[in-house]
């Protein structure tokens, strides 16, 4: 009787005990002052996500720097489920611009960059819709795309704008998406799925007092927080992939890289970090993002069979076993760099050596 019995506290602990892990809380980091990359990294560290991140204007009164963190959706401190996201306020300088009356809407690029409008669209809280890539597929820094909900032979000039594109759509009110005569009260502007803002609808009779909507967009011209090269360490056995930046996003599906392994049939096949037969979705082992790496993480790769640890201190985010012939750093390796447009070559590792290899992206 006391064999079953103690057979049965057994087989109690064991259910019980995966359970207590998935409850486990872990306590809230201060982020306040952080850039974004920097907040990923620490919230991964403690074993919570980063969540949405909700753009703040700023201004000298707002007491801390731009483009870093001054408010975030839990409190320091608080305990919460391992695995929470945790949303961020952060200060941004508007870089895109909306004027606009019941008549007609301008869009200003003020990015310094050429802005992709392929995914940005334009929502009213009663339905009606405008995709920006109507205008065209993308947009020069200072130039503009303008929509008129009446008929005109000639796009408003305005001295913010170097250009204008322009689309006159007076038959289809389903796409006046910014103006309270077809009912609208505010819309949203969307990007990749973000909400950007929400601003108010133009009243009517408003060409005399037209109104202005400011926010922040990510773009091109926003790189001061991606590195621009990337961190291999390797040996025969494992290869490691390190994000060794203090403060930048080091984005990892980007680059191309070459795989001449001579165990491969054909030699020469191109290798992306973003391929699920390098990384595949179970292979993540953190809170990171594989797509881009924040401060001090890191990719991990074995030669099937090796029992590598880390090869420099970073923080795992994915790690995973390939054969033989996908192990690309057994041989010289080379990366095709999506900032320059080049190729450069890594050396083959080389037994009982750790190689470093520093590449542009």
């Amino acid at each position: 009787m006391k064999v079953k019995c103690l057979i049965i506290l057994v087989c109690l602990i064991a259910l019980y005990l995966p359970i207590v892990a998935q409850s486990e809380d872990v306590v809230v980091p201060d982020l306040t002052g952080l850039n974004v990359p920097q907040a990923a990294a620490e919230l991964n560290r403690t074993g919570l996500a980063l969540g949405q991140q909700i753009s703040e204007g700023w201004t000298e009164a707002s007491g801390l720097s731009q483009n870093v963190i001054g408010g975030q959706s839990v409190d320091s401190g608080m305990a919460v489920p391992r695995g929470t996201a945790i949303d961020i306020t952060v200060f941004r300088t508007p870089n895109v611009i909306l004027i606009y009356d019941d008549n007609d809407l301008t869009f200003i690029n003020q990015t310094g960059a050429s802005l992709d409008l392929t995914g940005f669209q334009f929502q009213a809280d009663t339905g009606e819709s405008f995709n920006a890539s109507q205008w065209r597929g993308g947009i020069d820094s200072g130039d503009c795309g303008q929509i008129w909900s009446i008929s005109r032979g000639n796009p408003k000039s305005l001295p913010e704008c170097d250009s204008i594109f322009w689309v006159v759509l007076p038959n289809r009110p389903e796409t006046h998406f910014w103006t309270q005569l077809t009912g609208v009260s505010q819309f949203g502007v969307i990007q990749d799925g973000v909400v950007r803002q929400t601003c108010v609808a133009a009243p009517a009779n408003s060409q005399d007092a037209p109104l202005r909507c400011e926010f922040f967009v990510s773009s091109d011209a926003v790189a001061d927080d991606t590195i621009d090269f990337l961190y291999f360490a390797y040996t025969t056995e494992a290869l490691a992939l390190i994000n060794r930046s203090d403060s930048q996003w080091m984005p990892t599906n980007q680059s191309t890289i070459l795989n001449n392994n001579p165990a491969l049939s054909i030699p020469g096949v191109l290798v992306r970090f973003d391929d699920p037969t390098i990384l595949p979705p179970e292979s993540l082992v953190g809170f990171g993002d594989t797509a881009q790496l924040a401060p001090q993480q890191c990719l991990l790769l074995r030669v099937a069979g090796a029992d590598t640890p880390s090869l420099e201190d970073c923080d795992v985010v994915a790690q995973n076993n390939l054969s033989g012939e996908l192990a690309f750093w057994l041989a010289d390796f080379q990366i095709q760099s999506s900032s320059i447009n080049s190729q450069h070559t890594c050396p083959a590792a080389t037994e009982g050596r750790l190689t470093i290899c520093i590449m542009p992206r």
